[in-house]
């Protein structure tokens, strides 16, 4: 499937996350990974290290994790590329870390110079609030750009609230997408420049927003069943 998409895509570089097949025999046949599709092939493969087990996650019950990361060479950036939890183990941010290692910081320190972020974090109240600091602390103490990039949608009781962004180095926020929409933002990384898009308010507007959004979701997901 992720060649098909691959040569689906010729003339873009694109990273898309997929299920990869583990290395090693621990007894879970898949890995939780994005791949870089370019020129209509795979061209590179990060797998995730940190699997969380808490609040509505058990990923380790299904995935093995990645022994070890690459940076990704495009160009003249070296991008640390990551996935949802590996980016959110800061020890300067969080006052008691969830695991020994933080990937990022792993990534950087081998010379990266920008972050990419693909998440699957779901919406909770107050989550807009804290996301970007714990992202902006990477910036700010490595000053590397930070890419995060969150799905958007309903599933399995979840909602996803989007909300994508680009953090400069400086901290700032300067692109950003829509919460609880799909959508599309153009970013120069040399300017430091973006789109910003408006915003959802905080609080019980985001609150109603996610349950608009999950109503919808169950909607389309009961119909598309149902035919």
């Amino acid at each position: 499937m992720i060649q098909e998409i691959a040569r689906a895509v010729p003339g873009l570089t694109v990273v898309c996350g997929f299920v990869s097949p583990a290395k090693v025999e621990t007894g879970k046949s898949v890995m939780n990974s994005a791949a870089v599709l370019r020129d209509g092939a795979v061209q590179f493969v990060q797998s995730k290290m940190l699997l969380p087990t808490y609040d509505v996650f058990d990923e380790v019950r299904y995935f093995d994790p990645a022994k070890s990361q690459q940076l990704l060479a495009l160009g003249d950036k070296r991008f640390a590329l990551t996935i949802c939890e590996d980016a959110w183990n800061d020890k300067h941010f969080w006052h008691r870390r969830l695991y020994s290692v933080d990937p990022v910081d792993e990534l950087l320190h081998a010379g990266g110079n920008m972050v990419i972020n693909i998440s699957a974090s779901p919406f909770y109240l107050g989550k807009r609030e804290t996301a970007p600091p714990d992202a902006g602390n990477h910036c700010a103490r490595q000053q590397v750009p930070v890419l995060f990039v969150n799905q958007i949608g309903g599933n399995d009781s979840l909602i996803f609230d989007g909300s994508s962004m680009v953090i400069a180095p400086d901290g700032r926020i300067v692109a950003q997408a829509k919460s609880f929409a799909e959508d599309l933002i153009l970013f120069d990384s040399e300017a430091m420049q973006g789109d910003m898009h408006e915003q959802t308010a905080v609080g019980n507007a985001s609150a109603y927003a996610a349950l608009v959004l999950g109503t919808v979701t169950t909607c389309k997901n009961a119909a598309s069943a149902g035919s």
